[in-house]
């Protein structure tokens, strides 16, 4: 049996941990390359810019390294609600027929004092960092880690959504051509 290839468009290690961690959920056999790839959005993504960017990792990745199973663009961001700036992460995953699904890690609030920073154009890593007295804190456990004082981190916060963008791959109910009947 040939060993699955997964291609990731970043060489954060907290994002490869973050594919290496949900992948070993479905699959035993595989390995990861990955590469830096440019998202094309802002450096701090707003609103579904956020997808825009994971996909045009997703896009350029296969460009650069073909020939694998899997392309995962892996690209955190901030959504604006109300008054309120919400950190998520967006997951866009394709195949090697281009089948491209799409999921999302839980979002949570951000402080009112770190979300103006951000809507006033500053990227929420070096926020993080400033606030934290601590480098590149987005390759470590990020403002997840910070703001659940270390219960949970930036890896298991993308884990779930890349587990979100896996399941049309690998689950029967996304494969049927039938509609799924109400019992």
């Amino acid at each position: 049996m040939l060993t699955m290839k997964i291609a990731v468009a970043s060489e954060n290690p907290v994002k490869i941990n973050a594919v290496k961690k949900a992948f070993s959920k479905f699959f035993t056999d595989f390995e990861i390359i990955s590469s830096k790839v440019k998202s094309g959005v802002s450096e701090q993504p707003l609103n579904w810019e956020t997808v825009k960017g994971a996909t045009n990792r997703v896009l350029r990745l296969k460009e650069i390294i073909p020939g694998c199973d899997f392309y995962i663009g892996i690209e955190g961001g901030v959504m604006s609600y109300s008054d309120k700036g919400l950190a998520f992460g967006a997951i866009v995953i394709s195949d090697s027929m281009s089948n491209t699904h799409i999921g999302f890690s839980p979002f949570f609030e951000l402080p009112k004092s770190v979300s103006d920073r951000i809507f006033d154009g500053e990227e929420l890593g070096p926020v993080i960092d400033s606030i934290s007295h601590e480098t590149d804190t987005k390759k470590k456990s990020g403002a997840v880690g910070l703001f659940s004082d270390g219960i949970t981190n930036r890896t298991e916060f993308y884990v779930s959504g890349v587990v979100m963008a896996i399941l049309p791959f690998v689950n029967k109910y996304y494969q049927e051509k039938k509609t799924i009947s109400k019992t």
